[in-house]
């Protein structure tokens, strides 16, 4: 038994055969139990596996590949791949693809554009050229020349600027056409507004000016012109006229930059009863703009117009041997004969269409061009002045009155 005394103990087992028998149970010790059999076969089986599993090294790496987790990494990869190539694909390629010409500008939608600029206007794909710029249409109407980079168009006007303070519509119509001939599919448009005329500085005069009783003001100058050649329009908010340069412009009474419709060889110009077309001549040739699209129709006819005019629902023009019209077929009548005696030349034709005043050897007649007859006005040298509005009646001048 084990000599050592513990105090503590005789504090918890006063009685001395408690202690003893606690003294025996310490002392005593149980044998391990015997091994089993099939524990020290197995631990030597899998020390044989660990050991032939050491001397014959790792699977190649094609095997390691092929195993299903490397097929499943594999898989995953090739996934993210092909997500960050669609995404690619379709940050880089242009709106609409090439399914959907898409147009564009930086001016659609401003308000305040400069107008020494020309009007970008951008494809999302190669266009033909000339079915494409034949489509276009502005409004207000505006002669304008055409320059290409790439895919992007430059409209640039005629006269040089934009109108000020001008709400400017250009729209690609549906006979645009791709490189490839695909049909614009329907018409586009693009809209601004240009910005407003710079605000000249005040020159200090003098002495006052006095201001015009009637308020008149200077609305543009002719150019160079010798004699006025002009039209209101149907509101009288602007003043169509030609200047010296045979150049056809439009100008607000209010004053403003003049917008150039011709750029030259222009004369004759007329505006419908009704105010929404103006025809003129240039280069021998009648050209009909509608103000509602902005689109210039041009009629090559026959004989030669020295003068152009409207009838109720179409325009006349004035040859060297009477007034014509367009047939339906698109052939030239003639509505009325001037006399073939003299030299007779047609000086005005009535807003309505009904008359035409002509001169003829210092005298002046009207001519009804329903019926053909003429009638004389005054006694002689008279001069023509003026049409009413509705064309039924006329001013003229002699020497005496």
């Amino acid at each position: 038994m084990n000599s050592y005394h513990d105090p503590e103990l005789d504090e918890v087992l006063p009685d001395a055969e408690l202690r003893r028998i606690a003294g025996l149970l310490s002392s005593s010790r149980t044998p391990d139990p015997p091994l089993d059999e099939a524990f020290r076969t197995g631990l030597r089986r899998q020390l044989m596996n660990q050991a032939w599993s050491m001397g014959e090294g790792r699977n190649s790496w094609w095997r390691r590949a092929f195993a299903p987790p490397g097929l499943a990494w594999a898989g995953a990869a090739a996934g993210l791949v092909l997500i960050a190539s669609v995404a690619v694909y379709s940050a880089l390629q242009q709106p609409g693809g090439f399914n959907t010409i898409v147009i564009q500008s930086p001016v659609d939608g401003e308000r305040s554009v400069a107008l020494e600029q020309p009007i970008h206007v951008a494809f999302n794909q190669p266009m033909d050229h000339p079915s494409t710029e034949r489509a276009v249409q502005i409004s207000p109407a505006t002669n304008v020349t055409f320059a290409w980079k790439a895919n992007t168009m430059a409209v640039q006007p005629a006269g040089g600027n934009l109108a000020p303070n001008t709400q400017y519509q250009v729209t690609i119509g549906p006979t645009a056409k791709t490189a490839t001939g695909k049909p614009l599919a329907t018409p586009q448009t693009i809209t601004f507004v240009t910005q407003a005329p710079p605000t000249a500085a005040a020159t200090p005069t003098p002495r006052p000016t006095p201001s015009p009783s009637l308020g008149e003001h200077q609305v543009t100058a002719l150019g160079g012109a010798t004699s006025l050649s002009a039209q209101w329009s149907s509101d009288s908010s602007s003043v169509y006229f030609v200047d010296g340069k045979g150049a056809l412009k439009v100008v607000p009474v209010k004053g403003g930059t003049p917008a150039v419709i011709a750029t030259d060889s222009a004369s004759s110009p007329a505006i419908s009863l009704t105010g929404d077309r103006l025809a003129y001549i240039r280069d021998g040739k009648v050209f009909v703009l509608t103000f509602a699209t902005g689109k210039t129709d041009e009629f090559d006819v026959t004989p030669t117009p020295t003068l152009v005019g409207w009838g109720k629902d179409q325009f006349v023009w004035a040859a060297a041997d009477g007034l014509y019209s367009r047939a339906g077929d698109g052939s030239s009548q003639q509505i009325a004969a001037l006399p073939a005696t003299g030299t007779p030349t047609v000086i005005s034709i009535a807003p309505d269409g009904a008359h035409a005043v002509y001169s003829q050897d210092q005298a002046l007649f009207v001519l009804d061009l329903a019926t053909g007859k003429s009638v004389t006005l005054g006694q002689g040298k008279a001069t023509f002045q003026a049409w009413s509005p509705g064309g039924t009646e006329l001013l003229y001048a002699t020497p005496d009155s």
